[in-house]
């Protein structure tokens, strides 16, 4: 890649090939470096953008990560995985407007899980425990991914099925027990009446 970037300077998949490898080999902040190069020479790199986006999530820069996710869903407003993350960051601030980048992800794309939780947990903390179980059963239908069990189990607690709750919680304790979701899940759980 190193070789193919020397032959093109502008070569853009060789960059995103090395971002890639440096993600894999734990190197964010050179990943990091090598997006904003890239979107230094051209800001209507979308994809660029959105690894970006991901990579700040995964140093924990929510902030950063929300804004480059508003850019990728501005710049390309059909681009699914940039709506999906946009609506998942963007419903801790508020969750309304959230909704409808979470919608229109779940609209082009109905058939992927993620975008299942982010529309399900957003319709959770919008109160609307039906809508939230009936889409976070989908993710969790469709994958062990700890965190939407325990999406799943808060909104059955929510919604007045205990019992659907405890399993759920469960499943997602066996899977792990460590995530910030699993606290939450429990007491929202312990604190659910028959």
């Amino acid at each position: 890649f190193d070789a193919a970037k020397a032959a093109d300077p502008r070569f853009v998949r060789a960059d995103l090939s090395l971002t890639q490898l440096d993600v894999a080999d734990g190197k964010l902040d050179d990943a990091k470096r090598r997006l904003e190069a890239i979107l230094s020479a051209d800001h209507s790199t979308t994809i660029a953008r959105l690894w970006l986006g991901n990579i700040e999530i995964t140093k924990g820069n929510q902030k950063a990560a929300l804004e480059d996710f508003r850019q990728v869903v501005a710049a390309d407003p059909s681009n699914a995985q940039g709506l999906n993350n946009y609506a998942y960051l963007l419903s801790e601030l508020n969750p309304r407007e959230a909704l409808k980048y979470a919608q229109k992800a779940k609209e082009l794309s109905p058939g992927e899980a993620t975008y299942s939780d982010t529309l399900g947990w957003i319709l959770y903390r919008e109160g609307l425990y039906p809508m939230a179980v009936a889409e976070l059963e989908r993710a969790a239908s469709k994958g062990s991914n700890p965190t939407w069990k325990y999406h799943l189990a808060m909104a059955y607690a929510k919604a007045g099925e205990l019992e659907r709750g405890r399993a759920s919680l469960q499943a997602a304790l066996k899977l792990n027990p460590r995530l910030p979701e699993a606290k939450m899940a429990q007491e929202i759980v312990g604190a659910a009446k028959r």
